[in-house]
Order: structure tokens, then C-alpha cells, then sequence
């Protein structure tokens, strides 16, 4: 891979990047997974096409496997951003009780168990990964059980265990 193929590829994602930003800036999309992977997966997929016609076949896949490496690792750690981090909020919270610091205790009053689970629970609906069923419970959709046992598969190839992390 060349040095223009590196750029290449990390201008392409920076290029797509600000025009996330700018589309989440007007309009916060209800569905954050189909919306992530329209703009860095879908759209992106017809501008290589195009791509096709002016750089060589050798260019074109560096570019692409660099850009979807990126891609990928940005619609992974993208919805971490965009809640509140239980480990973020204990840093802020020492952060603004510094030079004193703060005891234990402090810090698990700052935490409200509503939040930490019905934001979640919220956003798995909105991107309809899982259902209200008639019991008040919650079900995966066709979706939801393709990404869980993604994931799944992907802690069972590393060994890690299924319940944690």
C-alpha cells in the first residue's frame, strides 16, 4: 500500500466524517444504526464504484479496505459516544471535586440506575433491535439476534466470557 493509498483512504473517511457530523447536526436520525450505515457503508459503497473508472483495481481495494476498517471501527464506538459512560462520568466527577477528591459513596449517588438502563433500552427500540412485547417485556427483532449473536460469536472466538463486558 502506497502513502497515496493511505491518504486516500483517511481523506475519504475524514470527507464522510464531516458529513456525518453535519447531517447529525440538522437532523438526529431515529434509527442510529440505519442511519450510520447508509452514510459510511451504503453511500460510500457507490462513490468506489465510481471510483472504479479513474484509479487502477489494486488502488480502488487499498482504499476500500482502509476506509471500511475505519468505518467500522467509527459505527462501533459511535454509540459509546453518544450516552453518558459510566467510567467518563466517574472521571468527570473526580475531575470537578479535585484537588479534595471524592469518597466512594459520592460517586454512587451520582448514579441513577434508570439511566444507565432505560437510555439503552430506548435506543434498541428506536433502532429496532428489540420490541415491546405484550408482557411489558422486551423481544429481539431479526436484527437484534443478527448483532447479539455477532457479538457473541465475536467474544466466543476471543474466549471471552458470554455474560460480561
Amino acid at each position: 500500500m502506497t502513502f497515496l493509498n493511505l491518504f486516500s483512504g483517511l481523506l475519504f473517511f475524514i470527507f464522510i466524517l464531516f458529513g456525518h457530523i453535519l447531517i447529525w447536526r440538522k437532523y438526529k436520525p431515529k434509527s442510529e444504526i440505519s442511519a450510520l450505515s447508509f452514510i459510511f457503508i451504503l453511500l460510500p459503497f457507490f462513490v468506489l464504484i465510481g471510483l472504479y473508472f479513474f484509479i487502477s483495481f489494486v488502488d480502488l481495494l487499498a482504499l476500500s479496505i482502509l476506509y471500511y476498517a475505519l468505518a467500522g471501527v467509527y459505527i462501533q464506538t459511535f454509540p459509546a459516544f453518544n450516552c453518558e459512560i459510566p467510567s467518563f462520568k466517574i472521571l468527570r466527577i473526580i475531575k470537578s471535586s479535585m484537588p479534595e477528591g471524592v469518597s466512594l459513596a459520592n460517586i454512587m449517588n451520582e448514579f441513577d440506575s434508570d439511566e444507565l438502563i432505560n437510555s439503552r433500552t430506548e435506543l434498541l427500540e428506536k433502532d429496532k433491535l428489540v420490541i415491546k412485547n405484550k408482557n411489558s417485556g422486551y423481544a429481539l427483532t431479526v436484527k437484534g439476534k443478527l448483532l447479539a449473536d455477532f457479538f457473541i460469536l465475536f467474544r466466543k472466538i476471543y474466549g471471552l466470557p458470554i455474560g460480561l463486558g
